[in-house]
């Protein structure tokens, strides 16, 4: 089993690295050869295929060292309400060029033991994804409660949605819903193995379902920190 599961991640790598190569070199050889002007827009085009693989053996260097636990956790004591805040403000201004919103439904504090660089890397990939699937006028609701001494978040987002099968699929390596959350809008199909391994190191669950708003809603459990549970 292993065999086939590695067989089958280098052929999905290598699939997944053969279309921006194929793609820059056809646009190379035609300007080579005078089929098209070397021009500023012919220049964007091949950056944007330089980006798309910068992006891919970024996520798989990722993956690989996170898969490997090579990542470096710095756990300590922290407000993961101040963490969720940070990014949400940074990514507003983006969601609102696209005509998105995010809104938060948070409780005034809690605390867990992590590392705030990896949240925040977590964090960064759920919005990341629903900005680049969710569709202009929509939204993504962010919530957390306090369920039976862990910290549940739920990242909801508007359509579209996915089926039932695909819901099963979304943390497999290098899937892509078909039709509007696909590779078109960007993405490597990796952020969420990464947001996976992330939650692992931190004892946590990552899960997703529909979200009552129409897209899908990742709901992320991290153990509250022990001594927030003491009374004062």
């Amino acid at each position: 089993k292993n065999h086939n599961m590695r067989r089958a991640y280098m052929a999905d790598i290598s699939h997944e690295l053969r279309t921006p190569l194929a793609i820059l070199r056809g646009e190379l050889e035609a300007i080579q050869d005078g089929v098209r002007k070397f021009t500023p827009e012919s220049v964007a085009s091949l950056q944007m295929e330089v980006a798309t693989l910068t992006k891919l053996v970024d996520d798989l260097h990722q993956l690989s060292m996170s898969d490997e636990g090579a990542l470096a956790y710095q756990k300590q004591s922290l407000d993961i309400i101040n963490l969720l805040e940070i990014v949400a403000g940074a990514f507003r201004e983006r969601f609102n060029s696209r005509g998105l919103s995010i809104s938060l439904e948070l409780p005034d504090h809690a605390t867990i033991f992590g590392d705030s660089d990896r949240l925040m890397q977590l964090f960064n990939n759920l919005l990341e994804n629903s900005l680049r699937y969710t569709d202009a006028g929509g939204q993504l609701v962010i919530s957390a409660e306090v369920v039976n001494q862990r910290f549940v978040m739920h990242f909801a987002d508007s359509a579209p949605g996915v089926s039932d099968e695909q819901l099963t699929m979304l943390f497999e390596r290098f899937y892509r819903a078909e039709g509007s959350r696909n590779r078109a809008s960007g993405g490597s199909g990796l952020g969420l193995s990464i947001c996976q391994n992330i939650v692992a190191a931190h004892n946590g669950k990552l899960s997703a379902a529909h979200s009552p708003f129409g897209g899908v809603s990742i709901t992320v459990e991290l153990p509250l920190e022990p001594e927030s549970l003491r009374p004062v």
